[in-house]
């Protein structure tokens, strides 16, 4: 999945603003887009500055292998963990390996250096908390601290991590009543809730002030029925249907990424099949029904940030980008654990019902029947969704163009611009110009301003010689058979009509006797550079409202003739 996958919009804005600067505190501490990720940051710096272009992936595949192999890790551990070394554990290791609920943190490489992070902190933070719930000992205590503080220099969403420790504590490791159980666990562990209370605020009051609008005022959303509609595309469809393996098939409108466009009836087939399972554990088993809060602990917690961020803005059909919902897969698998599975060591756990209310028992060939059902689904979901990233990605194949014609003729002068809005969208200005962008990929291109071998990159990536669709023109010239004379007092060229003060592309036709200086003035710009001898043609960006331009400086004993003077836009032309 990864080897074939490349760089998409974020990622190029993270690459340009690591890409030869200093590794400080201060680079590492600047939000990117609303997200406190020092931990990103780091990882984004390390492969901008790794070889002569900032997009090495291959350096950014090592890493995110690195970060999705230790997020695996640290699912077996938590559930060898809090379960103890069992079979039942595999179906529960595959759920998360194949579930196409994780695949956007594996194949986008921006999302991943937050998400992939977060899901192995999930699982070690869980882990290790266990640990301490069962022992009391500080230095477990000390490692789910450390855990979940490198979690929250990853990203925002590590604060989802703590709802479920308190399930774990109050559920799972005290007995009684509602009060009796917080009034224990703050007794035994008033250390641990001290120390969480202290970062959870810290973090929180730093991330309120120090970091720009992470949150959409009152008012912005788009209509009194978003948090409704949220729910049916984010948690009933997109959620729902990747639980049971899905969603099977996705909408490709936005490439590379993937919406989640699961058919109707698998929507209801996987609600059907989760609550089913749901219903089975409650009538085969005891104390089934605190499970769940975990995961819905971590459905809301994903909701509500996505109802309060984007979707004001995106609208509520974000909630089908699985990217919102990669960590609920971390839930899913724990609660899934926590329902059909005892937990050594804890005060009160699932175990099962003296007299099942159901005949049906989950046999082992019935879990694996179940589990490679799932498993077919889940691969099929996230193969295709990979085979999006590999054949449809409009920035991977524009710039790859751009850079393979660089590379080609060894060094190439381009004019600047916005790239198309699919390449990356307008509103990341001005990291949507060639200019930002061709440099990640080659240092063999440049975009002087001026230059007499000048390409222009059309709407397809596809690299051609320059020409000037013309908004103004010079004055024919004198002489017939050389137009405006031009020698070593210099010569100003006046134009048909007047310019308006904007950003303007120069092309002078030219007929040089010798290799010589030149300068060329208009406005209140002068460039100055070098011609060789022969018929070519020189462009020269200016910026103003002019009427004439003025052609000087050159070397004594040379004479130029200027056939035409052409001012307007630079675009690609033929071939």
């Amino acid at each position: 999945m990864l080897r074939g996958s490349w760089f998409y919009t974020d990622d190029y804005r993270l690459l340009a603003q690591a890409r030869d600067v200093r590794l400080d505190v201060g680079y590492l501490m600047t939000p990117f887009d609303s997200q406190f990720m020092p931990v990103g940051r780091l990882v984004a710096w390390v492969v901008g500055n790794s070889g002569e272009v900032a997009t090495n992936w291959n350096v950014a595949v090592t890493l995110t292998l690195a970060l999705s192999t230790l997020a695996a890790v640290a699912c077996w551990w938590m559930l060898v963990t809090v379960f103890g070394t069992r079979w039942e554990l595999l179906p529960l290791l595959v759920l998360y390996l194949f579930s196409a609920l994780s695949a956007p943190a594996l194949m986008w490489w921006a999302a991943g250096l937050n998400q992939l992070p977060l899901q192995g902190v999930w699982f070690a933070a869980v882990a290790a908390w266990t640990c301490y719930l069962r022992t009391r000992r500080n230095r477990w205590l000390a490692v789910t601290t450390v855990v979940i503080t490198l979690g929250l220099l990853c990203y925002v969403k590590t604060l989802l991590v703590l709802p479920v420790l308190l399930v774990l504590a109050l559920g799972y490791f005290t007995t009684g009543s509602v009060q009796a159980r917080v009034a224990t666990a703050f007794r035994s562990w008033w250390s641990a809730a001290a120390v969480g209370a202290v970062t959870a605020i810290g973090y929180v009051a730093y991330y309120t002030t120090a970091i720009p609008a992470p949150f959409v005022k009152r008012g912005a959303e788009g209509g009194s029925g978003l948090a409704g509609s949220l729910v049916d595309t984010m948690l009933l469809t997109a959620f729902g249907s990747s639980a049971a393996g899905g969603p099977w098939r996705w909408d490709t409108f936005n490439p590379p990424t993937g919406y989640a466009d699961p058919p109707v009836w698998g929507v209801h087939l996987a609600w059907m099949s989760l609550a089913a399972l749901v219903a089975l554990a409650a009538f085969r088993r005891r104390r089934t029904g605190r499970a769940w809060l975990v995961l819905l602990f971590s459905l809301a917690g994903a909701y509500l940030l996505l109802l309060t961020t984007r979707a004001p803005i995106a609208g509520a059909g974000i909630g089908l980008e699985m990217r919102y919902l990669t960590e609920t897969v971390c839930a899913l698998v724990l609660a899934l654990g926590l329902a059909w599975l005892p937990v050594p060591g804890a005060v009160e756990h699932s175990e099962p019902r003296s007299r099942s209310l159901v005949a049906l028992a989950p046999t082992p060939a019935l879990v694996g029947l179940v589990g490679l059902v799932y498993l077919a689904g889940a691969v099929v979901s996230t193969t295709t969704y990979a085979y999006i990233w590999h054949t449809d990605n409009p920035g991977s194949s524009f710039l790859h163009r751009v850079r393979d014609a660089a590379n080609e003729s060894g060094s190439l002068d381009l004019t600047g611009g916005p790239v198309p809005a699919a390449v990356m969208p307008g509103y990341s200005f001005p990291y949507n110009t060639l200019e930002e962008l061709v440099p990640l990929y080659t240092p063999r291109a440049g975009f002087p301003s001026v230059s007499t071998d000048l390409h222009s990159v059309a709407e397809d990536g596809r690299v051609a010689q320059t020409v000037i669709d013309a908004a103004v023109t010079s004055e024919p010239g004198p002489l017939p058979d050389c137009g405006w004379k031009v020698g070593p007092k210099g010569r100003t060229i006046p134009l048909q009509n007047g310019t308006i003060d904007v950003d303007w592309w120069l092309r002078i036709g030219y007929l040089a006797s010798a290799r010589t200086d030149v300068t060329v003035s208009a406005a209140d710009v002068s460039r100055t550079t070098t011609l060789n001898p022969g018929v070519g043609s020189l462009y020269v960006q200016v910026t103003g409202a002019f009427d004439a331009v003025r052609v000087s400086g050159l070397t004594p004993g040379t004479t130029v003739c200027v056939d035409v003077v052409e001012v307007g836009t630079a675009e690609p032309g033929d071939a």
